[in-house]
């Protein structure tokens, strides 16, 4: 079998068993991670709902629930037991939530943003009274999907911008698939003149003396010796 060095899919079991078998260095997708982010102003009949939609992808999916409502959680908890009682795939949704569903209670839209960049997921549903606030202030995150009229289900299959987001905590350092992703950017050296050398090598050779890299020092030495003209001791810093 070809080894492959980066696929990009979106995120399902089948292209997970396809990353397993393969040998190359991949970008991952094991895992389908949702948070769904809900106040007082959120509807139950929704935010809810859509929880256990995004649960239904597998069952090593995980859906996480930041909200900031207390007394409001019964309600919840009653349109998730609702549709999972007649959902088509309520199994792989329910095992799935058995398995990796949490709810997280905060203080206020502060801690749910924190607590929202901690997990970090790829697809996040905002359902609040004002979404914009974490359209402002989330940092790590592949996709944000902003008010009730949103839903994760719109981005992946309409209204984009695409369905292949960072898994596995990886929008703490990368975002969506876009076209750049399939550039690879190449850099290159070049000094021109005997003194830009011997001047380059002279700040290089005490760095790195400054860093404990003699070999590289001497690297630096000996283009200050043979274009400069200067007598450098061995393995020393150019000074």
């Amino acid at each position: 079998m070809l080894t492959t060095d980066w696929m990009a899919n979106q995120q399902d079991q089948r292209i997970a068993d396809a990353v397993r078998q393969e040998r190359g260095r991949l970008a991952s997708f094991i895992r389908r991670r949702v948070s769904d982010a809900g106040d007082a102003e959120g509807y139950a009949s929704t935010f809810t709902p859509d929880g256990v939609f995004n649960n239904n992808v597998g069952h090593d999916a995980i859906v996480k629930f930041a909200n900031t409502f207390h007394a409001g959680l019964g309600a919840h908890v009653h349109h998730w037991n609702t549709n999972l009682m007649i959902l088509p795939t309520a199994d792989i949704a329910r095992q799935a939530w058995k398995d990796y569903g949490e709810v997280i209670v905060c203080d206020g839209y502060e801690e749910m943003v924190s607590e929202a960049d901690r997990v970090a997921s790829e697809h996040v549903q905002v359902m609040t009274k004002d979404p914009d606030y974490f359209l402002k202030n989330m940092k790590n995150y592949g996709a944000l999907f902003l008010g009730p009229r949103t839903n994760v289900a719109f981005g992946d299959k309409v209204i984009g911008t695409n369905h292949t987001l960072p898994t596995r905590k990886a929008a703490r350092y990368t975002g969506g698939l876009w076209v750049g992703k399939f550039l690879k950017t190449c850099t290159y050296q070049k000094v021109l003149t005997d003194e830009a050398s011997a001047l380059v090598g002279e700040y290089c050779s005490r760095l790195c003396i400054l860093e404990g890299f003699a070999a590289h020092a001497e690297q630096a030495n000996v283009r200050v010796r043979r274009y400069g003209g200067r007598n450098v001791p061995y393995a020393q810093a150019a000074e």
